[in-house]
């Protein structure tokens, strides 16, 4: 809507990268990722919990695990979405998520299928990031009594894409309830 923060984030020109101001596309890549991919998900997954108290009898373990779903889904759409966040966080949230999809998408596909295909993804994505000057995180191992940096990409800029279980805990303090954390823990175990 005209004046909301997403208004005034798409039109923010005050970000500027090597390729220039960043203009609309980065920011609105940023919120399709949460609201046309995570949250529309989140709501399918709701549906399908709904299909599963509806049987007679219940699955036992089938809602544990798509209400599970719904939480992580939910969790990732909410971290992007975070209002105290500024643009530049934003954008390296929904590239971080946009990152690992590539990379679970790798996994999936033959290997003649998702090497070109996925490493074309993953190149797309850093340039982009390049372009706007949003720096890569490595993953840090432990080299004796050293932190060595490896070539594993786990973020951009500052921001590295939390364990589903850490941002479930999170998700779940927002909202006031303390043993979040614990209670996907326990539907992850089911």
């Amino acid at each position: 809507m005209s004046g909301s923060q997403a208004d005034r984030e798409i039109y923010n020109n005050e970000e500027i990268g090597p390729g220039g101001a960043w203009g609309r596309k980065p920011v609105e890549k940023a919120y399709a990722v949460a609201g046309a991919g995570l949250l529309p998900a989140a709501s399918c997954y709701l549906l399908s919990l709904c299909h599963l108290f509806r049987q007679d009898p219940m699955s036992p373990f089938g809602f544990q695990a798509v209400s599970r779903a719904v939480v992580e889904t939910s969790a990732r759409a909410w971290w992007i979405l975070a209002p105290g966040i500024d643009v530049r966080t934003r954008v390296a949230r929904a590239a971080m998520e946009r990152w690992h999809s590539a990379e679970e998408l790798g996994k999936l596909a033959s290997p003649a299928d998702s090497v070109d295909q996925n490493q074309s993804r993953r190149l797309s994505i850093r340039s982009e990031m390049e372009s706007l000057g949003v720096g890569e995180a490595y993953e840090k191992k432990v080299a004796g009594s050293l932190f060595v940096p490896s070539t594993k990409i786990v973020g951009f800029d500052k921001e590295v894409r939390l364990a589903s279980t850490d941002l479930a805990g999170k998700l779940a303090s927002s909202w006031g309830i303390s043993d979040g954390e614990d209670w996907y823990r326990k539907y992850s175990g089911a």
